[in-house]
């Protein structure tokens, strides 16, 4: 059941259309495999794929894949909508607050659905992520795997076998070395989970035709992508969300449209989030707002290994959101 994803023939074949530029190809390979094209009417894309807005007319839907850094930095070069624009823009549930009120009528919702429960009878852990900075911080880690042991334990679960599927990545947001960062990463981990971590390459992921034993865990504290290809593609092959809390609070929408992306899981999606349910606008996040006009657009040059187009300060700043 790999077909699904192999073959996308959608409207985002309008990204042939835009102007081929190297930052964009940098940024795709540093978030491979995490952002890798799936197929799914709603269009799924990232935000930094698109410069020209009006391309975005080619399609009703769009979901954006980003997390909350690409999100708020689309919103900063874009503050409100330009004329006559009708595109909706999904968002992740998780991340709607920081949705500028001038944008909240083009703007709905989207979260992962899954139709295999995590049970006991799956003997499997399986560890997913990019390990570096811009991708999961060594905080979010913490609060992620301390959530995990402690669901572990209350459901006897400790014995599970782990396998870890972990791509390490530069440090591409300056401040601590790599080197210093992978050690306390996996250190973490290895605390938690013990030695016995059984590592898997690509080619061992691409080879497994079934994740039937694997209860899935996704070390991503949504800052750069809020929609990792690998948990879709371990969905589709029926392995199973692992029980945990989700990193930011989802919105609270009723129950939306499920659009199946495989016989085992799809995303349910709210296109039209009723006034009433969105979620006050932190006011720090306002266009207007003098510190958030102070974090420049263009790129420093200070550390030639940023692949993304924000600085350093700009995700500082919205990790304090």
């Amino acid at each position: 059941m790999k077909e699904w994803w192999q073959h996308p023939k959608d409207m985002r074949g309008v990204l042939n259309l835009v102007r081929k530029d190297h930052s964009v190809e940098m940024i795709t390979r540093f978030l491979w495999p995490v952002a890798n094209d799936y197929y799914s009417k709603l269009n799924p894309i990232f935000l930094y794929q698109i410069h020209d807005l009006g391309l975005f007319s080619y399609a009703p839907n769009w979901l954006l894949r980003d997390g909350l850094v690409g999100l708020l930095w689309f919103f900063k070069k874009n503050p409100k909508p330009p004329p006559k624009w009708k595109s909706c823009l999904l968002v992740h549930s998780s991340l709607v607050r920081y949705v500028p009120p001038l944008w909240r009528k083009f703007v709905g919702s989207y979260r992962l659905k899954t139709q295999v429960s995590s049970c006991l009878e799956r003997r499997c852990l399986l560890l997913t992520g990019l390990v570096t900075e811009a991708f999961c911080s060594l905080e979010s880690l913490n609060v992620q795997i301390e959530k995990i042991a402690a669901h572990l334990d209350s459901a006897g679960k400790r014995k599970k076998k782990v396998f870890s599927f972990l791509l390490v990545k530069p440090n591409v947001l300056g401040g601590d070395e790599c080197s210093q960062f992978v050690c306390e990463y996996l250190l973490k981990i290895q605390k938690v989970f013990g030695p016995e971590i059984s590592p898997i390459n690509w080619n061992q992921w691409l080879r497994l035709e079934s994740f039937q034993e694997f209860d899935i865990v996704d070390f991503n504290d949504y800052t750069v992508c809020a929609d990792s290809f690998l948990y879709h593609y371990a969905l589709s092959l029926r392995g199973a969300l692992f029980a945990e809390s989700p990193r930011r609070q989802d919105l609270d929408f009723d129950v939306g449209e499920y659009q199946s992306l495989s016989p085992y899981h799809g995303l349910e999606v709210c296109y039209e989030i009723p006034k009433e349910k969105w979620p006050e606008y932190p006011s720090e996040t306002f266009i207007e707002n003098k510190k958030y006009r102070k974090i420049g657009i263009n790129r420093s040059s200070v550390n030639e290994q940023r692949v993304f187009p924000w600085s350093r300060s700009f995700v500082n700043w919205t990790q304090t959101l």
